[in-house]
Parts: structure tokens; C-alpha cells; sequence
């Protein structure tokens, strides 16, 4: 007997997530909903996921899930950093950049942060050198970073300055 099959994707915008109910027929489930067995596809980034008993939700090739923050930003005088574009964002929310003294900066995004699991990275290039900002995840909310380059801590050295924040589930 021959036998054809077709598999579904789902997809929507943004990370996938577990459903309020083990029941698929009952309404309460919302588009990004996957359940045990099912894939979905992230139409902001391209990324598949998969979901099983055992790991949850995972990405298709069995890595482990993450939050992403990638963005330019730039700062002058006093002023906090401020975002010039963002390139990726699967926080669900925009982190807020602060000013906290000369050349210290902090990035706040309440209650996302998680402390050995949060990885974060400010860099750039000045003078023909790649300088990376030294980074402290101190708390749930928020990173700080500081520049010393060249040995002092300067406002104003951050112009279209790379920032990538990533959280693993």
C-alpha cells in the first residue's frame, strides 16, 4: 500500500512556547503554542524548533533554545547610549540603556537576565584596534559595562558600537 504524508509547520513571529493546556481542541492555545511532536518556524529569524517530553522546546538540530539582543548603539557627553538599530530582537522587549558615570553604562531589561546563563558582549572598532567593553551580569536586570580605552574611562567612545545579548533558556 502506498502511503503519503505531508508534515506541518507552524509558524508565527517570534519563539515558540508551551501551551496552558496538554489539550490542543479545547481554544486556549495561541498562535506560537507547539505541542509534543510538533515544529514551528520563527518567521523573524528563520530558526525551526521541535518540541519533545523529555527537553521541552529546543531548536530543530537539538541546541538549546536562546533569547538574542543584537544592536548598534551610540553615546555622547552624559547622554545614556542610545540604540541606532537593532538587528535582531527575540527578548520581547526593548533593554533600556543608561548612563551611570563617566564611561560606565548599564543595559536594564527587568527580570531577563539570568546569572551563568547570560552572555553579552559591547565592542568596537577604534584606532585600527577591536576594543571589547569588559561586561558584568550583576543582577536579573541588569549589565554594565565599562570602556577604559585607552587606559581611562572616556563618554563618547561608543558610535554605532556593537551590542550582542544572549540568554539561554
Amino acid at each position: 500500500m502506498d502511503s503519503y504524508a505531508r508534515m506541518i509547520i507552524k509558524q508565527g513571529a517570534g519563539v515558540p512556547t508551551i501551551p496552558a493546556s496538554a489539550d490542543h481542541r479545547n481554544g486556549d492555545w495561541i498562535a506560537t503554542d507547539i505541542y509534543t511532536g510538533e515544529f514551528y518556524l520563527d518567521t523573524d529569524t528563520g530558526l525551526t524548533y521541535t518540541r519533545n517530553d523529555t527537553d521541552g522546546i529546543t531548536l530543530s538540530d537539538g541546541s538549546p533554545t536562546y533569547k538574542r539582543f543584537k544592536a548598534k548603539i551610540s553615546q555622547s557627553g552624559t547622554s545614556a547610549p542610545t540604540i541606532a538599530y537593532t538587528a535582531i530582537n527575540t527578548l520581547g522587549i526593548t533593554p533600556t540603556m543608561g548612563y551611570s558615570s563617566v564611561g560606565n553604562y548599564t543595559v536594564t531589561a527587568t527580570g531577563l537576565f539570568t546569572l551563568n546563563k547570560t552572555y553579552t558582549t559591547i565592542n568596537q572598532q577604534l584606532d585600527n584596534q577591536f576594543v571589547i567593553f569588559p561586561v558584568d551580569v550583576n543582577t536579573v536586570n541588569i549589565v554594565s559595562a565599562t570602556n577604559a580605552y585607552p587606559a581611562v574611562s572616556t563618554n563618547g567612545l561608543l558610535y554605532l558600537t556593537d551590542i550582542d545579548i544572549i540568554i539561554f533558556d
